[in-house]
């Protein structure tokens, strides 16, 4: 069994990761990272790292930001937040273990060529 939480949910209800195998979490800085890390996450979704119209107005964390949790836990970690086909490269050599794609697949209108993209530049096993 699986779950993907906010930080807060799971600082404020830590022994829900004692019920599931698998335990996201999604965090905005290294420091919730490493709390994340330690109540029990298994795997983070770390962002936004490049410009997104989900988060306008944001500017973005960057692929520094990225690398930096990469570096300082040990858990997988998926960029999220304005990845794409264009910049998917860059998450890749950052060391996170992938990226999350939402608006590259809405705006899409052909996303079985999109994966076949993604799958030829190495991003898609």
């Amino acid at each position: 069994n699986r779950i993907h939480l906010s930080l807060p949910n799971l600082q404020s209800q830590p022994q829900v990761a004692r019920q599931f195998a698998t335990v996201g979490v999604s965090v905005h800085s290294l420091g919730e990272a490493q709390q994340a890390e330690a109540l029990g996450a298994t795997y983070l979704m770390a962002g936004h790292v490049f410009q997104t119209d989900c988060k306008k107005g944001l500017p973005p964390r960057g692929i520094s930001f990225l690398e930096e949790i990469c570096q300082k836990v040990a858990l997988p970690v998926y960029a999220v937040g304005g990845i794409s086909p264009a910049n998917i490269g860059q998450v890749k050599s950052s060391g996170a273990a992938g990226g999350c794609l939402m608006s590259t697949f809405m705006a899409c209108p052909d996303i079985p060529a999109e994966i076949t993209l993604l799958r030829k530049s190495g991003a898609l096993l």
